[in-house]
């Protein structure tokens, strides 16, 4: 499979995207979404804090976008951006994410203390770099364990929250599983305010 990662920058950006797909017939694989909240220790600070939108809205927007241009049934879209926590999972999943990704907590899980090293070859904990003396600190006899507990407790609790909302599996979540509240405290699923949008 190929495949293209990006953070929105804005719906017109995306769509662009979109319609090239959906003039030429020519599509990725797969498209992951990065969320802007998203974080590397490889860039520079004011990017990883200030540029593209934060996940739940580019996921709303590429669902949006690739269903208008009759292409999203060609593509696997990948959620990104702090997605360690079984109800952002749950979220992603109920905004139109196929598949969710995760980095941060699979990194943290096996020792990561955000150093903020990993493009310098230096990680103090042995977990992004090359140097023999360095990754010594990562003991993977012990963080294995670690990181299967991660998974496993992060798929079980994924399972729980799709069986309180009535679900067998979490793949089943979709906009009438997410609730907005806004500025004046209305209570209404993602699938209500899109429909609000499409008749404004």
């Amino acid at each position: 499979p190929v495949g293209i990662k990006m953070v929105i920058g804005s719906e017109e950006t995306f769509e662009e995207l979109a319609e090239f797909m959906a003039t030429t017939n020519r599509h990725p694989d797969f498209i992951t979404i990065d969320g802007g909240e998203g974080g590397t220790g490889a860039t520079y600070q004011a990017m990883a804090d200030s540029v593209g939108l934060p996940i739940k809205p580019a996921l709303m927007i590429a669902q949006k976008v690739l269903k208008n241009y009759g292409v999203r049934d060609k593509v696997t879209l990948i959620a990104s951006g702090k997605l360690f926590t079984p109800d952002r999972i749950a979220v992603a999943l109920s905004l139109g994410a196929d598949v969710c990704q995760i980095a941060r907590g699979l990194m943290i899980s096996v020792g990561c203390i955000g150093a903020q090293k990993c493009h310098s070859n230096e990680c103090p904990v042995g977990v992004a770099t090359t140097d023999p003396k360095l990754q010594k600190a990562l003991v993977i006899e012990e963080k294995r364990y670690r990181v299967t507990n991660y998974m496993t407790t992060l798929r079980e609790e994924l399972f729980m929250l799709a069986a309180a909302a009535g679900l067998t599996s979490p793949r089943q979540f979709n906009e009438k599983h997410v609730v907005y509240v806004d500025g004046n405290l209305h209570v209404k699923t993602i699938e209500q305010v899109k429909n609000e949008e499409k008749i404004k």
